[in-house]
């Protein structure tokens, strides 16, 4: 059986992307947000209220926001994927946010309307399997695919790493190889100390992510060993890496409850005391 992407699941599953985004997108940019002096839509007050963002940079308008980071939204798309929805809720959601903010947008009553939108981005969100995560360094939201593994691990990790493994996810990382063995690296930085532990649990497994991760140049800088390698391939291998780590942070947490787990046995039943 062919396997099938996930945005035939999606539709499968009675989720049409294309109509959520057409919402959206109506909702933002055709709307009107509040009534007062004129009208104005969700998009025509970030464009008014839009030095007030704080994730704006050096940018003096919208426009130029828009034109110097690539952002260019249409109501009929050409190519349009999953990640391109992802894409225009993220840029929505953070600008829509803020605004809810503005003290001048409130007085106007458009607090309503942003509160609205918002909802309807996380049910968008919600409907297809993605979640919000927090990105402290840039101070914006961002939205990935539910992973609970990722979701174990990153809990695992001192605070200032855990996003990247959540990262690793975003639809932005697809073939951005640099990111991906930056964060890969992160992950064989934490596991190096504990390589002996797993060694101990699956000595094969242990040999054979320690191989991934010192000759794909992740924590060497080794490129003339993948210079036969296509960068669609390293991807792939890239992506295995990085599951076969969050694997290994699991068996790790394993082994560290494993007297736990033998109490609890005691407590069943299913093992005798002594």
């Amino acid at each position: 059986m062919a396997r099938r992407n996930f945005a035939e699941i999606l539709k499968e599953a009675g989720v049409n992307i294309k109509a959520e985004y057409d919402r959206l997108y109506e909702m933002f940019y055709n709307k009107p947000a509040f009534i007062a002096r004129y009208t104005n839509t969700l998009n025509g007050l970030c464009r008014e209220r839009f030095m007030d963002f704080s994730f704006r940079g050096t940018c003096i308008s919208l426009n130029d926001f828009n034109k110097y980071y690539g952002f260019y939204f249409e109501p009929e798309p050409l190519g349009f994927d999953i990640d391109y929805l992802i894409s225009f809720c993220e840029y929505s959601y953070n600008f829509v946010t803020e605004l809810k903010l503005d003290e001048t947008v409130l007085f106007y009553g458009a607090s309503e309307s942003c509160n609205i939108y918002i909802d309807q981005i996380l049910s968008v969100i919600e409907s297809i399997g993605y979640m919000s995560v927090n990105d402290e360094e840039m101070g914006v939201v961002i939205f990935v695919p539910k992973n609970a593994p990722a979701i174990a691990v990153a809990e695992m990790l001192p605070k200032d790493m855990s996003y990247k493994v959540i990262e690793y996810n975003h639809h932005s990382l697809k073939r951005n190889l640099k990111r991906k063995s930056q964060i890969l690296k992160v992950l064989a930085d934490q596991l190096e100390p504990k390589e002996k532990y797993l060694k101990g649990i699956n000595e094969q497994y242990s040999d054979d992510l320690f191989c991934l991760f010192n000759n794909l140049n992740v924590r060497h800088n080794n490129e003339d060993k993948i210079q036969n390698i296509s960068e669609e391939e390293l991807e792939e291998w890239y992506d295995y890496t990085y599951d076969m780590s969050l694997l290994a942070f699991m068996m790790l947490e394993k082994k560290n409850h494993k007297s736990d787990i033998i109490e609890l046995k005691k407590k069943l039943g299913v093992v005798k005391e002594g």
